[in-house]
């Protein structure tokens, strides 16, 4: 794609066993949702959980619109959660459009799998706290925003932040108002089509254990980091 947030690539990979605090020694792989802007390659966002289901899907996403705004398309597998009835409502209400990939072709999502390749080379080979997942997210947010997105990528010649700055004056952010939860019965939103005027909410959310986001996107800034 030619400008960043014409087309994302999401999807899951499997992580390290994390410490759940239900009891003592009771641990859980975690599951990283990420979402790789397929021009610029910044990571827009990426959390783990500890289930990969619906709910947890809508919680991602809705932090990715949040914090790097509303991508023209969304390109995701033929998996049953990238498939539900939720998903497709949040990418309806924003005006974003959902595409799957044909079974089987996993070229098609090559960016975020070389992306996944760079996770488990350079940040899952490391010695990490696992002691909870909220440590976890803290770890692989100060990772993705301190090295990934900051350091020139070989594709481009340029940092993936830089890249994606470029283009912020096209990029459509959700103000604090819009509504992107997955409940059928919720309104649709109305249409901002003024960029001039967008704000994005940097942590918004309401995550149980959410960690501030480092590197967030904050429109009028030349890089498009706070």
């Amino acid at each position: 794609m030619k400008y960043a947030n014409q087309l994302w690539q999401a999807d899951t990979l499997f992580g390290p066993f994390c410490d759940t605090g239900l009891s003592p020694g009771s641990r859980k792989p975690a599951r990283l949702i990420a979402f790789l802007d397929d021009a610029s390659r910044v990571l827009c966002h990426g959390e783990f959980f500890f289930e990969e289901n619906v709910d947890t899907l809508v919680r991602a996403v809705r932090a990715a619109f949040y914090k790097r705004g509303v991508p023209e398309q969304l390109l995701v597998d033929n998996g049953s959660t990238y498939c539900s009835q939720e998903i497709t409502l949040v990418c309806a209400r924003v005006g974003c459009l959902l595409r799957h990939t044909a079974v089987r072709d996993a070229a098609a999502k090559g960016k975020i799998e070389r992306f996944f390749r760079r996770v488990r080379d350079q940040f899952l080979n490391r010695t990490l706290d696992l002691s909870s997942l909220a440590a976890l997210n803290r770890q692989f947010t100060a990772w993705v925003e301190g090295e990934y997105n900051a350091t020139e990528h070989d594709a481009l010649g340029m940092k993936p932040i830089d890249r994606f700055g470029i283009d912020l004056n096209r990029i459509r952010f959700l103000p604090p108002s819009e509504y992107v939860d997955g409940d059928p019965q919720a309104r649709l939103p109305l249409r901002h089509e003024s960029k001039d005027d967008a704000e994005i909410v940097g942590d918004g959310l309401d995550h149980a254990d959410r960690h501030p986001p480092l590197g967030s996107i904050c429109p009028g800034t030349p890089t498009g980091r706070r």
